[in-house]
């Protein structure tokens, strides 16, 4: 591989020094080795008992030998071994990306090793006192890497994320979501949703920003938004703009309670507690008659006010498709509902 126009990042991710000449994978991987791994006392890491690298200390058997950690190395080494081919081919700016990212992916991997080992260790975390319950709150700071990471490998297709993430209009949608989680089929198992909270928010800054942010973490956007009665592409100029695909969109006509089929709604509405004066067949007339969203024939007609109730109503909604035997994504009905078609969308996503 070409080095040169290329530099390596010091053991801080700080500093750099520029690079010059060609290497082999062997070298490269030496280089990664000797620039970023720092030797270890093994015995301080709670997993030296059972880890395959710890060597025994020849003159104290409480201690382990003071290495390089072997899981960080083995990981860094099968890495270029298997991506050197690829990446030698890279311009340069991409290739830069490349050195980069695997500064990035083995700071995770450090990072992990040396979090799961304090998290098994009694000793390191009786020695932080009161103060342990904070260290556990300290994990999620390995996104940190893991985000760096994305944005190396996303200029890099053959490396770059493929995970998905959607941003929803309202609370409601993205409660609807995450209880369908509970039926563990895989397409919401691994479904990101992020809520950029309201029409009002549909065209302005926070929209735009949610989107540079997560681009730029590698991911691919999906986004679903209400129509409120008004045709026309209501993220028309997200896609104008490039940031968002046509394709990657979805649009309730109206809201999404009105989306949800009347039966199902009905249902719904028993299991948060609202006991109805009426039929499902009496609401869908009304709804028929009056157009419009649902909560305003529910609240005109009914005197039934969903607005304090939608996060509880979309969350009973997907109880009742988890729960249930039903199998909704078989049912060619259910499938033709404004519902069910964005349920086939987030299909789509996986």
């Amino acid at each position: 591989m070409q080095l040169d126009g290329c530099t390596l990042l010091d053991i801080y991710g700080v500093e750099r020094t520029p690079l010059r000449g060609h290497v082999s994978p062997r070298q490269l991987a030496d280089l990664f080795v000797e620039s970023w791994i720092p030797y270890m006392e093994c015995h301080k890491c709670g997993k030296s008992d059972y880890c395959r690298f710890a060597k025994p200390h020849p003159r104290n058997e409480h201690k382990k030998l003071e290495i390089k950690c072997g899981v960080a190395e083995t990981a860094i080494r099968n890495f270029v071994d298997r991506t050197f081919e690829m990446a030698r081919d890279l311009e340069l700016p991409q290739r830069q990306a490349y050195l980069d990212g695997s500064f990035h992916l083995l700071q995770f991997i450090l990072e992990a090793e040396q979090t799961i080992g304090n998290a098994l260790s009694d000793g390191f975390l009786n020695w932080l006192g009161k103060y342990s319950p904070t260290y556990f709150g300290r994990i999620t700071h390995l996104r940190d890497s893991l985000n760096s990471l994305g944005q190396c490998f996303r200029q890099i297709p053959e490396l770059a994320s493929q995970r998905s993430l959607l941003l929803v209009e309202g609370w409601a949608e993205k409660a609807f979501l995450d209880k369908l989680r509970e039926s563990h089929s895989s397409w919401f198992l691994d479904l990101l949703v992020e809520c950029y909270d309201g029409r009002g928010n549909r065209r302005s800054k926070r929209i735009a920003m949610l989107l540079d942010k997560y681009v730029e973490l590698g991911y691919t956007i999906y986004a679903q938004g209400d129509a409120d009665g008004n045709p026309g592409e209501i993220f028309k100029g997200l896609v104008d703009s490039g940031q968002l695909e046509a394709k990657n969109t979805f649009t309730f006509p109206i809201d999404f309670e009105s989306a949800v089929p009347i039966p199902l709604l009905f249902r719904a509405l028993r299991r948060v507690g609202v006991t109805p004066g009426f039929t499902p067949t009496q609401l869908r007339d009304a709804a028929q008659q009056d157009g419009g969203s649902i909560n305003a024939v529910l609240r005109n007609r009914f005197e039934v006010d969903t607005e304090p109730l939608k996060v509880e109503l979309a969350t009973a909604v997907g109880e009742l498709l988890t729960i249930s035997r039903y199998a909704w994504w078989q049912d060619d009905e259910f499938m033709q509902t404004e519902l069910g078609k964005f349920l086939r969308f987030i299909q789509m996503m996986a």
